[in-house]
């Protein structure tokens, strides 16, 4: 777990701002995209991570933490943005 993760480019996921985590990352990444919807992945890190054999599914923060329960802890990982 990474407390005070800060995105690169504010209010968008960058790959870069998954640096920390990327060589650790599961086979599917839930993104909490804010209460209201407000941090968009950025789509070209959509495409490299899934390129890489990620699943990618980006909902608003509730909703991806509901899915990321539903999921196998051991292959699944979560961004999650916790206000907008």
């Amino acid at each position: 777990m990474i407390t005070n993760w800060w995105r690169i480019e504010g209010h968008r996921l960058a790959l870069e701002g998954l640096d920390a985590v990327r060589e650790d990352l599961s086979e599917h990444l839930v993104i909490g995209i804010g209460a209201y919807g407000q941090m968009h992945p950025n789509p070209e890190t959509v495409k490299e991570l899934r390129s890489g054999g990620i699943e990618v599914e980006a909902l608003p923060t509730a909703d991806a933490v509901r899915r990321y329960t539903e999921l196998d802890p051991h292959r699944t990982a979560a961004a999650l943005h916790l206000t907008c």
